[in-house]
């Protein structure tokens, strides 16, 4: 799958593959120990942050799990049971992953709506985009059944693990496009609407986590597009020396995966996570002209 093909083009010869693999464990081990912590400590009416811990300590405990079951399959005898084991713990996370992304793009997208004095309907924009969220979370539990099932069950002129390539790379690489092309089209769309004030550092930080989950994800599909490629082949740098490729492995999920994840689990942002979908109704100030309009700038990523 997705995630094996990385590690087989990253672990070459020679490579010290137990220590990565084990590193990775326990980065993934400590991941899921937090998010599991940080879900016991939101309170149950904070339903978007519970799904959000809940579903990241999920995708960590998996990415463990599968990187100790990669391990006993290489000091094993080979069995397709446990073969199909490994593909379900490593790729079930990457469709988890998705789906957090974009629920935080909905977060983003409801803040942005708040941040700006406007007369437009923002019940109209939060229920379509609600909408979308759950429409996509839909159609990748559909894919990823009917990829499954093809692995399982499908024969050999139905190469299910190809499709799962192809579509893994192309929504990790698409997302983040789709939310930079989004971020351009509602700037265009709310700049004569001037920002409110007092919230700033929360805009920042609400911009921090989902530009951290954004590059994570398109690191990500560029890292499985070069993986699943025809030709595929290393630098000549990591090629000379297969410790290279073992270390850039452990960056990658470092950097594409555990970071971000720590990140959406900071106690501050879970706060903002519901902030928005909490408000009763328009703030105070809706509607109302203000004293000294105000732009927002380009190099505000709100």
């Amino acid at each position: 799958m997705a995630t094996t093909q990385v590690l087989d083009l990253l672990l070459q010869d020679g490579a010290d593959y137990e220590s990565t693999v084990g590193v990775l464990g326990l980065l993934y081990a400590s991941a899921a120990v937090h998010a599991g912590a940080a879900y016991r400590r939101t309170p149950p009416a904070k339903l978007r942050a519970r799904r959000l811990t809940g579903s990241l300590f999920a995708a960590s405990a998996l990415r463990s799990l599968g990187f100790l079951a990669f391990a006993l399959v290489t000091h094993t005898a080979r069995s397709r049971l446990l073969a199909k084991g490994v593909v379900l713990l490593f790729d079930v996370p990457d469709f988890v992953v998705v789906s957090n992304y974009t629920l935080l793009i909905v977060v983003w997208f409801e803040a942005f709506l708040d941040a700006r004095r406007h007369w437009l309907d923002r019940r109209t924009y939060r229920w379509h985009w609600r909408a979308a969220y759950f429409g996509l979370n839909v159609g990748l539990v559909s894919a990823m059944v009917l990829l499954y099932a093809l692995i399982l069950f499908g024969g050999p002129r139905l190469d299910g693990v190809r499709y799962t390539y192809v579509l893994l790379a192309a929504v990790s690489l698409a997302v983040p496009l789709a939310h930079a092309g989004l971020y351009v089209t509602l700037s265009l769309r709310f700049a004569a609407f001037p920002l409110r004030g007092g919230d700033g550092a929360e805009r920042a930080h609400r911009s921090r986590v989902v530009v951290a989950w954004a590059c994570g994800r398109a690191l990500w599909g560029v890292a499985v597009a070069v993986a699943c490629a025809p030709a595929r082949r290393l630098p000549a740098w990591a090629r000379d020396d297969p410790q290279r490729g073992g270390v850039a492995l452990a960056a990658l999920f470092l950097f594409a995966e555990v970071c971000p994840f720590v990140l959406a689990l900071d106690s501050g942002f879970l706060r903002l996570v519901d902030a928005d979908a909490a408000a009763a109704g328009p703030p105070a100030a809706y509607g109302t002209a203000p004293a000294a309009p105000r732009v927002e700038s380009s190099e505000s990523f709100v």
